[in-house]
């Protein structure tokens, strides 16, 4: 063996040449492999690295031991292999500081180590140890042994560590960390790191700093606990396991802290106690415990132990939180504090606790609040458990969609052993046995239970005379009054002192001698009560109509509503009272259903068989039927019951009431009313509108209206403009043969070529020589334009918006017939549908148009005129709908459309730009044939015919120019001008019902009296005899906007 001495560092002793020494430095190099010696290295400072490969095997402890004073490190990034066959496979010590070098422990390694793992700082500064994946420690008594008397530890493994049984006989530990310094100690099990271990998986101990232990990897403990932490009087201890992590010890987690600090756990991957708690913390002295228990984790303990215990002397809080899974061979989650503030116990939807005694069990003997939160499923013999020795009132609360079961039937499913509570259930309670109050001393005890509730067993108040009964909403529930004891000692609710209603949909049956006061919500069903007060809630008896009964005084307060039902038979909710009736200052609304009502009809809603008059009035009377009007006799009957009476209330029929139209808010509804007015009382549309509210009213009048045929009318006016501008656009490009103006216009097509030529030339002589000189006059022209539009025709508060698809097209030709004059005809067809969706109501039309023109100049303005007629064949559609009614109704009829037309105008350049500047007359007439409606019996309507008759003012400017663009000609072109309409620009028809012949004017959807045009394109010469151009039209009011495209191919033929 080679003895070295080095001066000033210290002394190294190690066989066949290991490791050495790099130069003057601190540094050694270590590399190759070593079968029968150790390696020991005793200098400060030192910093050892391994080269590849680097293997030590001794038959004796320690293949390598690094000692030394202030920093000494180990880093291996080669996998080296350091082999013990008697125990520590490692050894590194730092002994004390050096100087102004604090002594500190650093090691980075993802080798082999078979043998313990030891590390000790006795410096003032950190130990760090990090196993790398791929490394590995198979220990004895120890996996990883690291004791720090200096500030921090810091011990992370990525990969996999064992311990089995030490020289002595002892079970191993995983991995041991000792903090004797006042920073953190941390220990990290990575996600490809393990821990597994005859005795601790990890055992953490720390004397004043905090304590951090985070495992993503698995965790064994096979004879102790899985992950321990001891603090002696340090800050805060903290677990956490991630989702992939289990962590499985006698005890799975266990925390004890005599420190001062907080305690958190967090568990997100499954925790199982083998022989003991899955989770235990201890708080001597510290504060804050919470316990997390997340979604996808699983909690168990051995069969004598608990899911998660939890027990604090200290000062601060307990909170416990399970979103997974837990169940404890004898309790669920426990939570004892003897000196502590609040305990709180929060179980998440979808969750569940369970253990074979409890549930959940919780001491208080501190100065907080027991508040017990169960969102999931909660088993055990007694479900929750609470012994509650503080002042304060435990706060229990079972939510909707949750469960507590109690599996001894001599046991409760909330138990409340000692002290006060107050009660809420939304879930289930199930068991013989439901609920049980501290039955040895008085307290103000509350049970609240909700609408979707529902318990099973037995529910025992305690001994004082301040227990409450409460029933709490949202949404509708259900409640038995026979099982509130009175006495009998035999119902399900007993010894409750007070009967309260707070807010909910509940529906009473059965019958109890409590009294009840309701706070709010609505009371409904066929329950008998004592006393019955209702303070800003609403009465309304039975399911439909039903009545109730009040054995003692019955009192509606300022706020409460009384809604009654009633029909045209009579029937109507009601109230029997054999106490003292007060109604001052609350509401009758009255519900009365459609049906054929008398003149009046009497009702009695409350039957008093008291001796005592009525007391007050009630404040206000609200009907939800607009031609019924109640009023009320506080005296009736035998003298001393309330009596509704409802009397018809229409103008008609009973002198000074209301007439149809006094509810309507629009001349079309008014119309419609007034029709109605007339009608004979039997009737049975009059029967159905008479028994309607006032909105109910409002309905029917728009439904029954029609206004569709009126609007359908006016669409076939605005449609007759496509039409018409395809003419005039066709006469606009004949003025203009050579000329930029002449774009834009109708596909053209002739037996000359020249003429063609020239309509496609778009303003410019550059498609041939031929192309130069203006056409002969003489030539025959083909034509045709295709548009498609939509728009939409805005209601204004009397019609309803119309929607409306048009497309078409319109066909022609034309001929010189002297001079500049040319005359034509054309003829086309469009289809367009009509949709009138406030009034459920459509239409379908097809339309053939038939027409001549002429245009010439005279003097040097362009003359245009032309006549159009156009036949169309309607079918419409309506659904009839209001409250209590339905019908359909169809109808067909034709249309004439007949319009002419005139158009002046100047052309002009200014520079490169043609100018046109132009004005416009048109007068459009349309009429229908007479029709009546097919469809259901009574709402179906008839008429004579449908005219509208509108004129059309024009003024406004063309423009257009012709430019080159890559070789081709451009011609862009634009028109705007404005449109004024005047005469009949509000659709209107004369309809009949023809059940009764009673007839109404209504009107449709009005035209806009002012708009912009706008149709502005642009067209392209693709070649000698092909060219194309697209535009856009659209016309712009307050309440109108109608958008279309044209396209438009021209190709020369011969």
């Amino acid at each position: 063996m080679l003895v070295a001495t080095v001066a000033g560092y210290g002394r190294r002793v190690h066989a066949d040449q290991i490791c050495d020494q790099q130069g003057s430095t601190t540094t050694y190099f270590c590399q190759g492999t070593s079968s029968d010696a150790q390696d020991l290295i005793d200098i400060d400072n030192v910093q050892v690295v391994t080269g590849d490969p680097f293997s030590v095997s001794t038959i004796i402890s320690y293949a390598i031991a690094i000692t030394g004073d202030g920093a000494l490190s180990y880093t291996d990034y080669n996998g080296a292999t350091l082999s013990s066959d008697v125990d520590n496979a490692f050894y590194i010590k730092s002994n004390e500081d050096d100087g102004s070098t604090p002594g500190s422990v650093t090691v980075v390694s993802n080798g082999t180590f078979n043998g313990d793992f030891q590390s000790y700082n006795f410096g003032t500064g950190n130990l760090s140890i990090t196993l790398n994946a791929g490394g590995s420690v198979s220990g004895g008594g120890w996996g990883i042994y690291a004791d720090n008397r200096g500030s921090s530890s810091y011990v992370t493994v990525n990969g996999d560590v064992t311990a089995d049984i030490g020289v002595f006989g002892e079970a191993g530990t995983g991995v041991y960390v000792n903090n004797d310094g006042s920073g953190p100690l941390e220990v990290t099990i990575g996600a490809y790191g393990s821990v597994s271990a005859e005795g601790y998986g990890v055992n953490a101990r720390a004397t004043s700093g905090p304590i951090t232990i985070n495992t993503y990897g698995d965790v064994t403990g096979k004879n102790d606990a899985a992950i321990n932490a001891y603090s002696y009087a340090g800050t805060d201890i903290t677990v956490t396991t991630g989702a992939n992590a289990t962590v499985s010890g006698v005890t799975g987690i266990n925390v004890y802290n005599k420190g001062y600090g907080e305690v958190a756990v967090s568990v997100s991957g499954d925790v199982t106690g083998t022989d003991g708690n899955a989770i235990g913390v201890t708080n001597r002295r510290g504060t804050d415990i919470a316990v997390t228990v997340g979604a996808v984790s699983t909690v168990k303990s051995s069969s004598d132990a608990d899911g998660i215990e939890v027990d604090n002397e200290g000062s601060g809080s307990i909170n416990v939180t399970v979103y997974g899974t837990v169940n404890g061979g004898e309790i669920g989650v426990e939570a004892v504090t003897l000196s502590g503030t609040d305990v709180t116990v929060t179980t998440g939807q979808g969750s569940t606790v369970s253990g074979s005694y409890a549930g959940i069990n919780v001491t208080n003997g501190g100065s907080g609040t027991v508040i017990i939160t169960a969102n999931g499923d909660v088993t055990g013999q007694t479900g929750i458990g609470v012994s509650n020795y503080t002042g304060n009132n435990a706060q229990i609360s079972v939510g909707a969609g949750s469960t507590v079961t109690a599996t001894s039937s001599s046991n409760f499913a909330v138990n409340v052993e000692h002290g006060g509570a107050d009660i809420t259930v939304a879930g289930d309670l199930d068991g013989s046995r439901g609920i049980q109050f501290d039955q040895a001393k008085a307290y103000a005890n509350t049970l609240t239970i909700g609408t979707t509730a529902d318990i099973t067993g037995t529910v025992l108040a305690g001994p004082g005379t301040n227990d409450a009964l409460l029933l709490s909403g949202p949404g509708q529930g259900e409640f038995n009054l026979s099982d509130i004891d009175t006495g009998a000692g035999t119902q399900q609710y007993r010894n409750f002192e007070s009967f309260e209603m707070e807010s909910g949909n509940w529906t009473f049956t059965g019958g109890t001698s409590m009294p009840l006061t309701v706070m709010g919500g609505v009371l409904r069903g066929t329950g008998t009560f004592g006393d019955l007060d209702i303070v800003g809630a609403t009465l309304a008896p039975g399911n439909s109509i039903g009545t109730m009964r009040v054995n003692g005084a019955f009192t509606l307060s300022g706020g409460a509503v009384y809604e009654v039902e009633v029909n045209a038979e009579g029937q109507s909710d009601r109230v029997v009272v054999k106490g003292t009736v007060n109604l001052t200052g609350s509401t009758l609304r009255v519900l009365a259903a459609n049906g054929d009502y008398k003149q009046s009809t009497d009702y009695t809603i409350i039957d008093n068989d008291g001796g005592d008059a009525v007391q007050g009035r009630f404040a206000k009377i609200e009907n939800d039927l607009a031609f019924l009007k109640p009023s009320v006799d506080y005296g009736g009957g035998d003298g001393n019951d309330v009596v509704l009476t409802l009397t018809r209330y229409h103008g008609k029929h009973n002198g000074g009431g209301a007439s149809f139209c006094s509810v309507a808010t629009s001349p079309n509804q008014c119309h419609v009313a007034k029709a109605l007015d007339q009608f004979p009382t039997t009737n049975p549309l009059f029967l159905s509108v008479l028994f309607q509210s006032a909105e109910g009213a409002r309905e029917a009048f728009n439904a029954l209206s029609g206004e569709v045929h009126a609007t359908v009318a006016g669409t076939l006016v605005e449609d007759s403009r496509y039409a018409r501008e395809a003419v005039l656009g066709r006469m606009t490009q004949a003025s203009h043969v050579g000329g930029a103006l002449g774009s834009g216009g109708p596909q053209v097509a002739s037996r000359r070529a020249a003429y063609d030529a020239g309509a496609m030339r778009l303003g410019g002589n550059f498609i041939s020589e031929e192309m130069a000189a203006e056409p002969a006059a003489q030539p025959l022209a083909f034509w045709t334009q295709g548009y498609g539009a939509r728009g939409t025709f805005d209601g204004d508060g009397n019609a309803a918006t119309a929607d409306r698809n048009l497309g078409g097209f319109i066909s022609g030709m034309d001929a010189s017939v002297g001079g500049s004059w040319r005359a034509g005809v054309a003829t086309g067809a469009s289809f367009s549908d009509v949709s009138v969706d406030e009034r459920y109501s459509g239409a379908n039309t097809k339309t053939y148009h038939l027409g001549g023109y002429v245009n010439g100049d005279l003097g040097g303005f362009a003359l245009r005129g032309g006549g159009l007629w156009a036949w169309s064949e309607i079918e419409t559609a309506r659904a009839v709908v209001f409250p209590g009614f339905f019908e359909r109704q169809k109808a067909d009829y034709d249309a004439d459309t007949g319009q002419l037309f005139g158009e002046v105008a100047y052309a002009t350049q200014v520079g490169g730009i043609e100018l046109e500047p132009f004005a416009g007359l048109a007068y459009v007439s349309v009429e229908s044939s007479g029709f009546r409606e097919k469809g259901g019996a009574q709402a179906s309507l008839r008429t004579s015919g449908i005219d509208q008759d509108v004129g059309y003012t024009t003024v406004g400017l063309r423009a257009a120019t012709t430019m080159m663009w890559g070789g081709m000609a451009v011609t862009p072109h634009i028109e705007a001008a404005w449109l004024h309409a005047f005469d009949d620009v509000t659709p209107g028809a004369s309809l009949v019902f023809a059940t009764t012949g009673i007839g109404f004017d209504v009107d449709g959807v009005p035209l806009a009296e002012d708009a912009a045009l706008l149709d502005a394109g642009v067209d392209f010469a693709l070649s000698d005899r092909l060219s194309a151009g697209v535009s856009y039209q659209g016309q712009y009011a307050d309440s109108l906007e109608d958008n279309a495209v044209k396209g438009r191919l021209t190709w020369l033929f011969n």
